[in-house]
């Protein structure tokens, strides 16, 4: 099984950081996806998703909550996901794309229209639930 770490960055608007990955990716070429990779074997999800969100966006989490954990497929290699998020402070233009062909933030309406997998799209209805939780739970 390949172990995989995910971080969904999302603002004071409950808008959602995704990566758009390149056209020449291994996997999912082309797709809108969550930022992230896999787990070392040394290392547990959280060291993982602390990693990763570093090199893929030269940003460091403070305290990301674990939301999820999913099992799917992919060209026959079986994958569990271990997907957190984080309210995003700081300055959105500090951010660096340093994987992938784009970004985006992306409400709740806007990404119906993203090429997502089914996998990850259920999941960011996860995603949402957990963030709206946050936000009321604030009020």
């Amino acid at each position: 099984m390949h172990n995989v770490a995910l971080i969904v960055l999302y603002d004071e608007q409950q808008n959602v950081l995704l990566q758009h990955r390149t056209d020449d990716a291994p996997f999912f070429p082309g797709y809108w996806a969550f930022f992230g990779g896999g787990c070392e074997a040394y290392e547990t999800p959280m060291e993982t998703v602390i990693r990763e969100t570093w090199e893929e966006l030269c940003y460091h989490l403070i305290s990301p909550n674990f939301v999820l954990e999913h099992i799917f497929s992919v060209a026959e290699l079986e994958c569990r996901m271990y997907l957190f998020a984080e309210r995003f402070h700081g300055d959105k233009n500090a951010l660096k794309l340093c994987e992938g062909q784009g970004w985006g933030w992306f409400g709740a309406d806007e990404t119906d229209l993203l090429l997502m997998t089914d996998h990850d799209r259920k999941a960011l209805q996860t995603v949402r639930v957990f963030i709206n939780g946050k936000v009321e739970s604030q009020k």
